[in-house]
């Protein structure tokens, strides 16, 4: 298990559930149940870590700022 941060939410455009990873903000993947959006995510990130063999920093691991941007 990485430790990344994943989000699934509900996709009207698409019809369904798609699952992210807050900071591999380019691998969503779209899946019928939140379950197997978080799934698929989680498994989207492992392969692009082990392939770049490189990681990006976890939300937990950064200092806080005390900034709040919308």
């Amino acid at each position: 298990m990485n430790r990344y941060t994943y989000r699934a939410e509900w996709s009207a455009e698409h019809g369904e559930y798609v699952g992210r990873c807050l900071e591999l903000s380019w691998l969503p993947r779209w899946a019928p149940t939140m379950q197997q959006a978080i799934a698929d995510v989680e498994q989207a990130a492992e392969q692009h870590v082990s392939l770049n063999q490189w990681a990006v920093q976890k939300l937990a691991d950064r200092p806080p700022t005390g900034l709040f941007d919308l």
